[in-house]
């Protein structure tokens, strides 16, 4: 989305030039504390929305395919 001003003067620190798919990921607080929760990454780097919480990602895994309900002939999900 921004990628066009990227190395001009119009770029500045709120841009960014690829974000990724939300994955499930477990994180690590500075105090030990772990929590599982939605995240991406703008451009390489974890987007944790924690102002400013330091974590680290221990592991993280894609998000299930969205669930589509029964078929029309009655079978299984899909």
């Amino acid at each position: 989305m921004f990628a066009k001003f990227k190395g001009t003067n119009e770029w500045n620190g709120a841009m960014f030039e690829k974000t990724s798919d939300d994955v499930n990921v477990t994180v690590e607080f500075e105090d030990g504390k772990r929590k599982t929760k939605t995240l991406h990454t703008i451009d390489g780097k974890w987007n944790g929305g924690n102002r400013g919480a330091k974590f680290r990602v221990i592991a993280w895994r894609h998000l299930p395919l969205e669930y589509k309900g029964r078929s029309e002939e009655g079978g299984d999900p899909q």
